[in-house]
């Protein structure tokens, strides 16, 4: 009961205990002035001196109010610059990513681009600025690519806004928890972090975070199990997809220590290119050729295969027609 009655009088307004402190130091100060007995006059000092601590208390409180609240939106925006970062990252590699056609291109900008715009909608949303949420939502709507995105932030948001404080702790868990289903672990992450620093007296929210970084190690771990299996049947194809996806998860020790099984498949996947185009050009497969020569070409472009066959390209292309 003592603690709960601290807290809330660490809670009130500072200004409050200031006006309080300063009137009671005032007010005793007069006093001090009408009376001037020995006991009286000790007795006034120390009131003095003891509302005088309660308006230093109340600036004392705003100000450690103060540094809490800054550094929760320290913490935050940095999480916040690491994902925007990460982002930034995917859209540069998408972008000189030879192998993705404009189309193929397109459409991953706007995977991201829905995702980014959907996680800093409910951003605000979550922080309970709804006028800022709904005006974002209806920026949006007007455009034909995000029309679903927009109808389902708005369904979310109204849903957030008429639920109890409970309600809409239970709805953020269930989105971060549907992020880290769908591999978004960067915005996993922050989401987990921000409502562990907004909430630091409820374990289960607390720990969400390192909840996030254990499902993201078991899939880490699931990966490498599936790459190893691959690559030791010989099923190169599979080993380079599954590598794709590992890449994500790998810390540049992890990749190093992978490079010369990594190295083994690539050159295996090159030497299989390698007989599928000698044997399409034997049969005069001359499409097929020139698929496999094209391939070659994008994926391998400084191995002495690519250089021999981009000198015949045109040749192979006069041919497939």
């Amino acid at each position: 009961m003592a603690k709960q009655k601290s807290k809330l009088f660490l809670n009130a307004d500072w200004y409050k205990l200031f006006l309080i402190g300063a009137s009671i130091t005032l007010a005793f100060f007069v006093l001090d002035m009408i009376f001037v007995s020995t006991f009286l006059y000790i007795i006034t000092r120390i009131l003095i001196f003891s509302s005088a601590t309660i308006a230093i208390l109340g600036i004392l409180t705003e100000l450690k109010h103060a540094n809490t609240t800054l550094n929760k939106n320290t913490q935050i925006a940095h999480y916040t610059s690491d994902i925007l970062k990460r982002s930034l990252e995917e859209l540069i590699a998408i972008n000189h990513d030879i192998k993705l056609n404009e189309q193929v291109k397109s459409i991953a900008y706007r995977d991201i681009n829905r995702l980014t715009i959907g996680e800093a909608i409910l951003a605000r949303l979550h922080q309970k600025d709804f006028s800022t949420t709904y005006e974002m939502i209806e920026e949006i709507e007007s455009k034909t690519d995000y029309a679903n995105l927009a109808e389902t932030l708005r369904k979310a948001a109204d849903k957030y806004k008429n639920a109890s404080e409970s309600e809409r702790i239970q709805q953020v868990v269930a989105h971060i928890e549907n992020l880290a289903k769908n591999l978004h672990w960067d915005q996993a992450a922050l989401q987990a972090e921000r409502l562990a620093i907004q909430h630091p007296d409820t374990a289960s929210l607390t720990e969400l975070p390192a909840k996030i970084r254990k499902m993201k190690e078991q899939k880490k771990t699931q990966l490498l199990k599936d790459w190893e299996k691959a690559t030791n049947s010989g099923d190169t194809d599979r080993s380079l997809r599954i590598l794709k996806e590992l890449d994500k998860y790998l810390t540049p020790s992890e990749a190093q220590a992978l490079e010369e099984s990594v190295s083994g498949v690539f050159r295996t996947k090159l030497h299989n290119l390698g007989v599928s185009f000698s044997l399409a050009v034997s049969q005069s497969n001359w499409e097929t050729a020139l698929e496999t020569g094209e391939e070659i070409i994008r994926d391998y472009p400084n191995s002495k295969m690519a250089h021999e066959i981009l000198s015949k390209i045109e040749v192979l292309r006069e041919r497939a027609k």
